[in-house]
């Protein structure tokens, strides 16, 4: 059975539609430090990173399913 944290989903939610960890961070009101360690256990959890450092801020990580609105709707209605 899988053990779902739904602080990882919400870090990840966040940075997926900031595109920029800084800002992530400060949507979900976490601290830099804390945000990082959260990255650090997604990272553990897919046994690659997560989100990958672009010009532009970061992107989601190819290799990773699709994070549809579909799969959005549902995760998120765990966490509100």
């Amino acid at each position: 059975m899988i053990k779902y944290d739904l602080k990882l989903l919400k870090v990840f939610d966040a940075i997926y539609n900031e595109r920029n960890i800084t800002r992530a961070a400060e949507r979900i009101h976490i601290s830099q430090p804390a945000m990082s360690e959260v990255l650090t256990r997604l990272r553990h959890l897919f046994n690659e990173p997560v989100f990958i450092r672009n010009k532009f801020g970061v992107a989601p990580q190819i290799k990773l399913p699709l994070y549809t609105q579909k799969s959005k709707s549902h995760w998120m209605s765990w966490i509100v």
